[in-house]
């Protein structure tokens, strides 16, 4: 297939900074820059502005073992409640990003016996325990204190060193400690490979995670949080939940209908008691060189340079 492929180099550099990303677009020493927050909302509709939705996903877990206070289910759901998820996505992030209800992505997969989309069949009940609800959010708190006897919590936040993620983290910090009295959160940013070391081992006490789609399914999600799963960071366990996705991979792998019910199920089950807290699909906003053709991306986020070239 040589005679179809155009490019014959192709230089990748890492830039942290979207600021300093713009400034090297702008004077022709990048071809594709990422924008994130107010950047993105400035240089939407302008030439070269691309926004495309991606199959991944942002979601806070928490430390059930290295912080007792989080193995308390209500602890956990005040949480979940005591964030804005629609100003977060609209003020801070931007970029078009959308609020999650789920952990599996929008447009991802549809239930097999109709037309209807997996993420809003599960977010019809998860809408609640997602939705910001500031008086509801404090009495789950306090009661969840007075239950693990304690009248404060104070933990790390742990997230990537990058813009939009640091980002995340100041406005979870401002709002969490705002919304729920008695708990301190202090922030540590870190490059993606150490962030993942880290929550590989349990090292830390919250969490902002994050995973694509390495398949259009549902499955590629919620196996992460089986009880058995090294990817289960939080160190959530539900019997439950492990039934219905062991059931889901099982006895109803064949049986389509069954299986997704088993995973609709499942899901509900995951963000209701917050064993894991969705907070926003990516949507990956982006100034392209005008000249460059045929670069394919796909929600995964995958680039495909095969058939690109400059004009």
């Amino acid at each position: 297939n040589k005679k179809n492929v155009h490019l014959t180099q192709i230089d990748v550099q890492v830039v942290k900074d979207t600021n300093t990303a713009l400034d090297l677009y702008r004077t022709g020493k990048l071809d594709d820059a990422n924008l994130t927050g107010q950047l993105a909302a400035q240089q939407k509709g302008k030439t070269g502005y691309v926004a495309t939705k991606r199959a991944r996903t942002y979601f806070l877990e928490l430390n059930e073992n290295k912080v007792p206070a989080f193995k308390n289910t209500k602890i956990r759901q005040a949480i979940s409640m005591a964030i804005n998820r629609d100003s977060f996505v609209k003020n801070v992030l931007a970029d078009g990003s959308i609020v999650a209800r789920d952990i599996t992505p929008a447009d991802l997969s549809q239930l097999p016996d109709s037309s209807t989309d997996y993420a809003t069949a599960v977010a019809k009940n998860t809408k609640a325990i997602t939705t910001y609800n500031k008086k509801k959010a404090q009495t789950l708190w306090a009661e969840g204190l007075k239950e693990v006897g304690t009248k404060t919590v104070d933990v790390e936040l742990l997230g990537d060193d990058v813009d939009a993620v640091k980002a995340t983290q100041e406005y979870l910090q401002g709002a969490l400690q705002e919304n729920l009295p008695g708990l301190k959160i202090s922030i540590a940013s870190v490059p993606a490979k150490n962030r993942q070391q880290r929550a590989a081992t349990h090292d830390f006490d919250m969490v902002l995670s994050t995973w694509g789609a390495d398949y259009p399914d549902p499955n590629t999600y919620l196996d992460l949080f089986t009880s058995n799963s090294e990817y289960n960071h939080g160190q959530w366990q539900n019997a439950d939940y492990d039934k219905l996705m062991a059931k889901s991979n099982g006895a109803d792998a064949n049986k389509p209908t069954a299986r997704f019910k088993d995973m609709t199920e499942a899901e509900q089950l995951l963000v209701n008691q917050a064993g894991a807290i969705p907070l926003y699909q990516l949507v990956s906003a982006r100034m392209v060189n005008p000249k460059i053709h045929d670069l394919k991306t796909s929600p995964g986020n995958s680039f495909n340079f095969v058939y690109a070239y400059l004009k």
